[in-house]
């Protein structure tokens, strides 16, 4: 065996492929980069007169402006827009907007449900005829649930279309090809079939779990 597979036998024997039993350290992952190595700070590190076993305690931390910490005995501050995430009972909740969303199915290719908020424009005769024009555009605002698409290689997040299904699939050529040469109505059917094919093909590895 040469030196740099010893290496990286070394290096396996210390991760662990994610599957439906893995659960992550609890804590808040303040990077994406913490996220992948299931790093985050411990609730025991948050400045609060909550207690990390309350009910309520992730309701009240991230119900504020900030969260202050210890890092290395160091007191420090991040904005909640800035949190990635954290990791309650060993389950993977990410930050959208200031609002946190469980991750439902995780993979090299995650996928996740979140409440965003949509615009919308309504355009259209003026039944009135006040608009000079004849023509009116009202604009409104609602929150809705949407599907989203997280890499894990490098944790851009996509919307759920079958387009960005093929943008992810790139990274494995042969996949690719072959969902690209599908027609559109196949592509759009067998987009889930393909992000599974893909996760099989390319494991999740974490390190190993504190015990």
């Amino acid at each position: 065996m040469g030196l740099s597979s010893f290496i990286n036998a070394q290096t396996d024997s210390l991760k662990v492929p994610y599957s439906l039993d893995f659960r992550f350290n609890d804590g808040f992952f303040w990077s994406f980069e913490q996220v992948k190595q299931n790093n985050p700070t411990p609730f025991n590190c948050i400045i609060t007169n909550a207690r990390p076993n309350d009910v309520d305690f992730i309701d009240k931390i991230i119900n504020q402006r900030f969260i202050s910490y210890y890092d290395n005995g160091k007191k420090q501050s991040i904005k909640i827009k800035d949190v990635w995430g954290y990791a309650r009972n060993g389950v993977l909740y990410i930050n959208i907007n200031n609002h946190f969303f469980r991750l439902t199915s995780i993979g090299s290719i995650t996928f996740f449900v979140a409440r965003v908020e949509v615009e919308y424009v309504n355009s259209g005769l003026d039944p009135w005829g006040y608009n000079p024009v004849g023509r009116y555009n009202e604009r409104y605002k609602t929150n809705e649930l949407k599907q989203f698409l997280l890499n894990f290689s490098d944790g851009m997040i996509y919307p759920y279309h079958y387009k960005n299904v093929a943008i992810l699939l790139s990274q494995d050529n042969v996949l690719f090809q072959e969902y690209t040469a599908l027609k559109r109505r196949k592509r759009k059917q067998l987009a889930v079939a393909f992000i599974k094919r893909y996760n099989k093909k390319h494991p999740l590895y974490f390190p190993k779990r504190d015990k």
